[in-house]
C-alpha cells in the first residue's frame, strides 16, 4: 500500500503547491487564501496519517518496536499502572501514548493519532511563519516528516514541538526566552536530543542585531571544525564529558552515544555544506524584505547547515543537525524569492 500511496502524495502535494501559487498571485482575500490552506494542509495530513496507520508493523523500520510497547507493555489496568513507568522510553511519550490507549487500545488508531499530531503542530507552526504555507509544507515533508513521522517518531514529536514553540515565540515576542524554555523541556521528555534546541535561545528574539560579528564567528568556527580534526575532535569529548556530568535522569544516553563514537572526517559533503553556509550568510541575509520572523528562522537554519557540515557522513549526530535545518522549512521559499529579485536587478 505504501509503495502507491506514497507517489500518489508527491503529486498530490505538487497539485496544492500549484494550487497555492495561484492563489497567492490572484486577487483573493487574504482570508480566502488562508481558509483554502487550511483546507489543503488538514486534507494532506489526514491523508498520509492514514497512510502511516496501515503501514507494514515488521517491515517498516522502528514500527515493531513501538507497537510492542504499545500493545504488550503498557498496560493499563489501574492508575498506578498508568503512572508506572516501564523506562523504555522517554515520560512524556511513555504518558502520551498510555494516554492514547486508555481511549484508542488499537495500534493503527495509535500510528494514525501520532502522525497527525507530528504534522498538524508542524502545519500550525508553518502557518504562523511563512504564506507559503503548502510549499513549505512540501519541503517540510519531503526533507524531515516522512522519516520522523514513519520511523523515528518519539524525535518527530519533539521536533515537531520545538518547532511550534519557535513560530510561537518568534510571532509573540513577550516573554520569549520563559516560553520557549519551557516548549524546550516539554520536547525533552519526548525525546532526549531535543535539549540541544537550547541553543536557539540567544536568536528568538527579533530585536538582536547579529550583524557582522555574529557572520564571522560562525564562520570561523564552521571552517575549524570542518578544516581540522583536532578541534572537532575537541569538541566530541567535551560534549560526552558534559552530558555525562549531567544526572542520567535528566538527559539519557542517546546524546551521549551520537558523539562518544564520533571520528571527524572530511569528504565532498563538508565541501557542500560549507559553501551552502556561506552562500545563505552572505548572498541571502539582506533583512529588508523579510518579515520579521524571518532573521530569527535563517540564524537558526545557519546553525543547522553549520552542524551539518561538521557531522557529514555521521548519520546519528545528523540527527542533532535537523532540530535547527528545519527552519528551512519556512526560509527556502524566500530565499528562492530574494534571488528572484536580486537576479532582477542586475539585468
Amino acid at each position: 500500500m505504501i509503495y502507491i500511496a506514497i507517489p500518489f502524495y508527491y503529486i498530490l502535494m505538487l497539485l496544492c503547491v500549484y494550487k497555492e501559487n495561484k492563489l497567492l498571485h490572484s486577487s483573493h482575500s487574504n482570508r480566502y487564501i488562508k481558509k483554502t490552506q487550511k483546507r489543503m494542509l488538514l486534507a494532506l495530513i489526514l491523508f498520509i496519517s492514514l497512510v502511516c496507520a496501515f503501514r507494514s508493523v515488521q517491515k517498516t523500520p522502528d514500527t515493531a518496536v513501538y507497537y510492542n510497547l504499545y500493545t504488550a507493555v503498557w498496560k493499563i489496568t489501574s492508575i498506578k499502572s498508568f503512572f508506572q513507568s516501564s523506562h523504555n522510553v522517554e515520560l512524556g511519550f511513555e504518558f502520551f501514548s498510555k494516554f492514547i490507549k486508555l481511549f484508542f487500545p488499537n495500534y493503527r488508531l495509535y500510528f494514525f493519532i501520532i502522525t497527525f499530531t507530528i504534522l498538524a503542530l508542524s502545519a500550525s507552526a508553518i502557518f504562523e511563519l511563512t504564506d507559503n504555507r503548502i510549499l513549505s509544507y512540501f519541503i517540510f515533508f519531503s526533507v524531515f516528516g516522512f522519516y520522523y513521522t514513519f520511523i523515528v517518531i518519539r524525535q518527530g514529536l519533539a521536533m515537531a514541538i520545538i518547532l511550534y514553540t519557535l513560530a510561537k515565540t518568534c510571532k509573540r515576542q513577550s516573554h520569549c526566552y520563559i516560553k520557549f524554555i519551557i516548549g524546550v523541556l516539554i520536547a525533552t521528555f519526548f525525546h532526549s536530543t531535543a535539549i540541544i534546541s537550547i541553543l536557539m535561545l540567544p536568536f528568538i528574539n527579533r530585536k538582536r542585531k547579529l550583524k557582522l560579528i555574529y557572520y564571522v564567528f560562525l564562520i570561523t568556527i564552521s571552517l575549524l571544525l570542518t578544516y581540522t580534526g583536532i578541534v572537532s575532535n575537541f569538541i566530541a569529548k567535551f560534549a560526552v564529558m558534559f552530558f555525562n556530568l549531567i544526572p542520567s535522569g535528566l538527559v539519557s544516553y542517546k546524546i551521549i552515544t551520537y558523539f562518544v563514537d564520533f571520528v571527524p572526517t572530511f569528504n565532498s559533503s563538508s565541501y557542500l555544506y560549507i559553501f551552502t553556509f556561506m552562500l545563505v550568510v552572505f548572498f541571502l541575509s539582506d533583512k529588508r524584505k523579510y518579515s520579521k520572523s524571518f532573521i530569527p528562522l535563517l540564524s537558526i537554519q545557519n546553525i543547522g547547515i553549520l552542524l551539518l557540515g561538521i557531522f557529514s557522513g555521521i548519520s546519528e549526530s545528523i540527527r542533532i543537525a535537523d532540530y535547527f535545518l528545519m527552519a528551512e522549512s519556512c526560509t527556502i521559499s524566500d530565499n528562492a524569492l530574494r534571488v528572484k529579485i536580486r537576479i532582477k536587478s542586475t539585468k
